[in-house]
């Protein structure tokens, strides 16, 4: 049994460290040209954004309740979000391993969320949990229940659901709004 959980937690690391290090080189900063600037009608907002303009980054961030302490604020996390008992973030870029004794609450994740329950705004990668809550998905959710609003992923758990996605469900109940059919079991995926 401690093999198998050694195995599975090794697996995670290592899951964790290549999406981090693959996402991190992936961003390209696009360079600003003042004849297309001028002439550039300004974009709408997004209402909520996990990007932030930090300057620093730190390989570990523990965090306590929501908005109450979480240490170092303000900065990049590459690495360790570590939650005890909740885990936070709000406004810093999160790449690497979300963990959380009970629930983790952080809004952008790159990497891997896991806890008794992940509630997140944007998750790119996956997350693990009892019962899992995503606005935006990219990846995987595992789970007893489900949910999210938009996504490219894939969902395992016995409940399911989903308003917008590109991807498939697997479990007891699958919903999806956009799916072959809207409720199924076993099986769903987007049409």
């Amino acid at each position: 049994m401690k093999k198998n959980i050694i195995i599975i937690l090794f697996s995670s690391l290592i899951f964790t460290l290549v999406f981090t290090f693959n996402s991190a080189a992936s961003e390209t900063i696009e360079p600003l040209n003042p004849i297309q600037s001028q002439n550039r009608q300004p974009q709408p907002q997004e209402q909520k954004t996990y990007y932030s303009e930090s300057s620093g980054s730190v390989p570990l961030r523990l965090c306590f309740l929501p908005e109450v302490w979480y240490w170092p604020r303000g900065l990049n996390v590459y690495g360790l979000n570590l939650g005890l008992p909740i885990s936070y973030g709000e406004g810093e870029n999160m790449y690497g391993l979300d963990f959380a004794l009970i629930a983790s609450m952080t809004d952008g994740v790159k990497g891997l969320q896991a806890s008794l329950v992940n509630k997140g705004y944007i998750a790119d990668g996956g997350e693990i949990a009892i019962v899992n809550f995503a606005e935006r998905l990219t990846g995987f959710q595992i789970g007893a229940v489900n949910s999210q609003i938009s996504s490219d992923a894939v969902q395992l758990g016995i409940i399911n659901m989903s308003q917008s996605s590109n991807g498939l469900q697997l479990g007891l109940l699958n919903m999806m709004d956009n799916g072959f059919l809207p409720i199924f079991p076993l099986i769903n995926f987007s049409m």
